[in-house]
C-alpha cells in the first residue's frame, strides 16, 4: 500500500439508529455518541470497551455546568441553573486490538492506544430535561504539540504542581503538572477566549442546534495545518448515563510501543461545552460555552473516576445503561 492510500481520507456514516466511526486508513478514527455501540476502527463495541478498561492514565477537570434538570428559562440569563461538580475527564489505554476491526485495510493484527473523553455530572443534576436543555461537546483532536509546548511562559505554567499532586501516580518524568482545565497553558489565553466566542457565534445555531466548527485565527498555530476542525457530540440522555462521548484511536502499531503511548498520554484535548436552555417559548433562552484542556498525562483537579459501563484501574464505574433509544452520530471529515 501506497503513502498516498494510507493516507486517504475515509470515513463512513450510519443514519437513524445506528452509531458512526470515521476511519483514516491506518492514520486514526474517532468514535462519537453512545460508546457502547460505536468505536474506532469499527471495532466491536464489546471487545473495545473490555480492553479500555485496562486504563493506564487518566485526568480529570473541574468545568463550569448548569442543572440539566432545570425547567425552560429557569433563572436570570440561566445562571439561576448554574452548578458547581461537573468534572470532564480523559483516559488512555493501550494494547487496545483491532481484532474484527471493520475498517478496511486495516490490520486487524495490530493494536492502538485509545483515548476517551467522558463527562460527569454532580449528584442529583445529570437528569436531562429535554424541552429545556441541550448540551452539545465540541472536540478538537488536531493540536499542533511542537507548537502548543513552545513559549517560556506556557511551559512554567503547565509544570506548576499543586501541593496536592501525587507525584507516586507519575507515569513519565512529567507528569507531575497540574492542570485545571485552563488552556491558557497550552494555546494561550487569546486562542480560548477565540473559541469560546466563536462556539456561541457559529458552533451553536439559532434553533438551540451544534455544529462542526472551524478553530479561529488566533488559534491556527496550534492546530495542524488542515485539521482545524472541531467534531461537535450532542449529549443525550443515554449519553450522559455512560459519561463517555468520545473515542479516539491512534495510528494501528505493534504491542507495547512505548513512543505511541507516550504520545497519547501527553496528547492535549481541548473540549468545547456548551450548554444550551431553552425558554417556556421553545426559542433558545440562554447559551454559554467554556473551552478546556486536558491531558491524561497531566494532575487534574477531578477526582479522575472514570465514567462508563465498565471498570477501569480496579474503580467502579456506574450502572451500566441498558436502554438504548436513537442516539445522534456525528462524523468529522479527515482532511489530508
Amino acid at each position: 500500500m501506497t503513502i498516498t492510500s494510507i493516507l486517504r481520507r475515509t470515513f463512513y456514516l450510519f443514519l437513524a439508529v445506528t452509531p458512526c466511526y470515521v476511519a483514516v486508513v491506518h492514520a486514526q478514527s474517532e468514535a462519537t455518541g453512545d460508546l457502547t455501540l460505536a468505536a474506532p476502527y469499527g471495532i466491536p463495541p464489546a471487545v473495545f470497551n473490555a480492553s479500555i478498561s485496562r486504563t493506564v492514565r487518566q485526568s480529570a477537570v473541574y468545568v463550569p455546568g448548569y442543572n440539566l434538570s432545570a425547567p425552560e428559562g429557569f433563572g436570570p440569563s440561566g445562571n439561576g441553573s448554574a452548578v458547581v461538580g461537573w468534572q470532564l475527564g480523559v483516559a488512555v489505554a493501550d494494547n487496545v486490538p483491532l481484532t474484527n476491526a471493520a475498517a478496511p485495510g486495516i490490520n486487524t493484527a495490530k493494536v492502538i492506544d485509545a483515548t476517551t473523553l467522558w463527562l460527569q455530572a454532580p449528584l442529583g443534576v445529570e437528569f436531562l430535561n429535554s424541552t429545556a436543555w441541550k448540551l452539545c461537546a465540541t472536540v478538537f483532536p488536531y493540536v499542533n504539540m511542537s507548537a502548543a509546548m513552545q513559549g517560556g511562559e506556557n511551559v512554567e505554567r503547565r509544570t506548576a504542581v499543586s501541593d496536592s499532586s501525587d507525584s507516586s501516580d507519575s507515569v513519565s518524568g512529567d507528569d507531575s503538572r497540574q492542570n485545571n482545565g485552563n488552556c491558557g497553558a497550552w494555546l494561550t489565553d487569546q486562542c480560548a477566549a477565540a473559541l469560546n466566542e466563536n462556539a456561541l457565534a457559529y458552533g451553536t445555531g439559532a434553533d438551540g442546534s451544534c455544529y462542526n466548527m472551524t478553530v479561529p485565527q488566533s488559534c491556527t498555530p496550534f492546530f495542524m495545518h488542515g485539521h482545524g476542525n472541531g467534531t461537535a457530540v450532542v449529549l443525550d440522555k443515554n449519553t450522559l448515563a455512560d459519561g463517555r462521548f468520545y473515542a479516539w484511536g491512534s495510528a494501528p502499531t505493534s504491542g507495547d510501543d512505548t513512543a505511541a503511548l507516550n504520545s497519547a498520554l501527553s496528547h492535549v484535548w481541548p473540549v468545547l461545552l456548551t450548554w444550551i436552555q431553552f425558554g417556556q417559548d421553545g426559542k433558545v433562552f440562554t447559551a454559554n460555552s467554556h473551552v478546556s484542556c486536558l491531558a491524561a498525562s497531566s494532575n487534574g483537579t477531578g477526582t479522575a473516576t472514570e465514567r462508563g459501563t465498565f471498570t477501569s484501574a480496579g474503580k467502579p464505574g456506574p450502572v451500566p445503561n441498558q436502554g438504548l433509544a436513537a442516539l445522534f452520530a456525528t462524523a468529522l471529515a479527515l482532511l489530508m
